[in-house]
Formats: structure tokens, sequence, C-alpha cells
């Protein structure tokens, strides 16, 4: 009995831990900025269709750092960002009559974008080529194939619409999601 006890104190001890480290995470002015966020996957924005984690929005600050730096851009803030990312998850789940592949993906950068050489990619990103496929291309690939099918006339129109048919939960304190535009802001402190 004394065993049981002790298990389940540490159970509780350990489940109060981490639930205070996402909380730390989600009430920082930069989530994706706290050390917590590179360790765990946190989920901070989330729809009927999963959630997108911490980890994968501080890939995403990287990548658009990396190319605002390398293109003489300004630096997008860590809401753009997290921006981007749930409107590619609601994208990503939204129902494609056509499914876009990684094919489709190698296919444009190397037909279109005329890119098939790793540093061309890596100089301007910081990507090596299948993960500017997979995190680049293919959700703009299913951006602009979505945005066909609805005949809406830019991706803003595009997220607008999906952004009125689904729920969409930003956890961080301090941004929300604006569902008549469509797109992660700042919360009016």
């Amino acid at each position: 009995m004394r065993w049981l006890l002790i298990t389940g104190l540490v159970i509780l001890v350990f489940l109060l831990l981490l639930l205070g480290g996402w909380a730390w995470v989600l009430a920082g002015s930069d989530p994706a900025g706290n050390v917590l966020a590179e360790y765990f996957p946190w989920p901070v924005v989330c729809t009927t269709r999963g959630c997108v984690s911490s980890t994968r929005w501080l890939k995403e600050e990287k990548i658009q750092q990396t190319f605002a730096e390398k293109t003489g851009q300004e630096i997008p803030t860590a809401a753009d960002a997290l921006n981007t990312l749930a409107r590619q998850h609601l994208t990503h789940y939204a129902q494609l009559r056509q499914n876009v592949t990684l094919a489709d993906a190698e296919r444009y950068r190397t037909e279109i974008l005329n890119v098939s050489q790793e540093n061309q990619i890596k100089d301007t990103t910081g990507l090596i080529l299948d993960d500017y496929d997979n995190y680049v291309l293919l959700p703009y690939l299913e951006q602009e194939s979505l945005r066909q099918q609805r005949s809406a006339e830019t991706p803003d129109d595009l997220y607008q619409q999906l952004a009125k048919e689904r729920l969409v939960v930003v956890l961080p304190f301090h941004l929300k999601w604006d569902r008549q535009e469509g797109r992660v802001i700042q919360r009016v402190q």
C-alpha cells in the first residue's frame, strides 16, 4: 500500500512539472524562444485534426529568419511563423480533390523553379532539398491546389474560408486566432 502511495505521488509530481513547463512555455512573451520549447513538442496551435508543436514552430521560425537574412527582407516575428504553420495545418487537413505528394514538390522544384543543386537551397533557407520540398514546397502546392479548388482569389481569401469551417485554438497566451481574417494575431493588452 505504501509503495502505491509513493508511486502515485511521484507520478503526480511528474505531471505537475510537465503541466508547469507547458504553462511556462505558453505564458512567455516569446514561447518559441523558451528553452523548454526545444526539448518537448508542446502543442501550441490545435484544431479538430491535431496540433502544431513548439518544436515545429521553432523550426519554421528558423527557416523564415534564415531566408529573410539571406534575401535582405525584414525578419518575421514568431507570430508570423506560427501563422504560417496554423495555415499550413488547415490546408493540409482540408478536403483536397487531388492529393499533392512529395514527388509533385520535387517536380515543381526541378521543372518550374529550376533548382536541383542542394547548395542553391541551403544557402538561402538553411534546408536540405528533402526538407525544402517537405516544409516549403509541399505546403505551398497544397495551398494553391486548394485555392484553385475553392475558387479563392488570394491565399488570404482561402484562409478566411477555412477559418470559418474549423475551430482553431492558439495556446500561447499573448496570441490568438482571428477567425475573420484566418490568421494568428497578437492579443491586445
